[in-house]
């Protein structure tokens, strides 16, 4: 895995940067370290399943430095699955507004990282008419499409966050092999357990025309692990709760045999919090961070233990 690491330039005089990765904060293991006098690096030599702290340091030409706040990112190798819809075709009734459903269940668990919907396939004639909304087993709903596209009576289209196609750039006719952004994001669902089932919804928002849904694809990208706990490799059992958590959080663990560090940052990898571990449970004030994802990570004994992805209301 070869990460692409990339920095806001620094002032004008600043002629190279430096670039660090380390397994720790205090950067005493470091593992990747080169100069460059661009913006990104490629970093190579790096363990799959592993948290990585980064740095960057400007050196001008008097030979000075300024030191970056501290980054992180993890290797840890997301699965990927994709699953068909069944029972499809169905109908889109022209007698009145309906709603139309469609179910597929996934048997993976773990904690998402990524949704797409592929291959949305729907005959319609009238597309303004509609609506689509795709249902998370947590509940989480997402209104990815609105309808566009007047002289035409098809759909067929793939969505996804990452796309560099941008909603508002969907053609007329609206069939193409490419990926385009949702109306709203799929990032709602990152965090969530995706085990369940997941169900599209075609809402006809107008009488007199009709048509069928034909088929839909969803691709759900995971790490496959536990939310709230770990194991350490002494096989005490650390627990992370209330997650998703509305204020603060608790760590707990079984066995009293070292002190842990605790780090907590966000998904762009800024450093939000630093404590140490000592005690069989000990409570962490998050009540200050914004709804959104972070990730915990404990250290012991210079070596990485695990990260806990938590969810923050």
């Amino acid at each position: 895995m070869n990460p692409t690491l990339l920095w806001n330039a620094l002032p004008s005089n600043s002629v190279n940067y430096e670039i660090e990765v380390a397994t720790d904060t205090a950067f005493t293991n470091i593992v990747f370290d080169t100069q460059t006098t661009l913006t990104t690096v490629n970093v190579t030599g790096l363990e799959v399943d592993m948290l990585y702290y980064w740095r960057v340091k400007s050196i001008n030409a008097c030979n000075s430095e300024n030191i970056s706040e501290v980054f992180a990112f993890d290797t840890n190798k997301d699965i990927c699955e994709i699953l068909s819809s069944n029972h499809t075709p169905k109908e889109i009734i022209s007698n009145g507004t309906s709603v139309v459903t469609s179910s597929i269940h996934f048997s993976g668990s773990g904690e998402i990282s990524d949704v797409s919907i592929k291959e949305l396939s729907l005959l319609h004639n009238y597309l303004p008419d509609l609506t689509i909304t795709l249902k998370s087993p947590q509940g989480t709903t997402v209104e990815f499409y609105k309808g566009s596209c007047i002289s035409s009576d098809s759909l067929l289209l793939n969505f996804n966050d990452e796309s560099v196609n941008a909603y508002s750039t969907i053609p007329c006719p609206a069939v193409s092999s490419e990926m385009f952004k949702p109306l709203n994001s799929f990032s709602v669902f990152n965090g969530e357990n995706p085990t369940g089932v997941w169900t599209l919804s075609v809402q006809d928002n107008s009488f007199f025309d009709g048509g069928f849904l034909n088929s839909w694809k969803l691709n759900v990208c995971y790490d496959g692990e536990s939310a709230n706990s770990v194991q350490d490799l002494e096989g005490n059992n650390i627990q992370v709760f209330p997650n998703p958590t509305n204020g603060n959080i608790t760590i707990k663990r079984d066995l009293l045999d070292e002190s842990y560090d605790i780090t907590i940052f966000d998904v762009s990898g800024k450093l939000l919090l630093s404590d140490t571990f000592s005690q069989l449970s000990e409570e962490l004030n998050t009540q200050e961070l914004p709804a959104g994802i972070y990730f915990v990570n404990l250290m012991g004994r210079e070596r990485t233990i695990q990260t806990i992805k938590l969810v923050k209301h």
